[in-house]
């Protein structure tokens, strides 16, 4: 299961941010309740981490 603390600390902090600190990060990601979690999203904001929407 993957929760918001997996996805902070483990798939976006260690893979995405420490492999690209330099560049503009945007990521798409599904309505999961761990993408979605205040404390992912809020994490993201602080980070500059942009998010695309989902189309209507």
């Amino acid at each position: 299961m993957c929760t918001a603390l997996w996805s902070r600390h483990l798939c976006q902090k260690r893979v995405i941010l420490q492999q690209f600190p330099e560049r503009r990060i945007i990521l798409h990601q599904d309505n999961a309740s761990s993408h979605t979690a205040q404390k992912t999203r809020q994490y993201l904001t602080e980070k500059n981490v942009e998010l695309l929407d989902h189309p209507p």
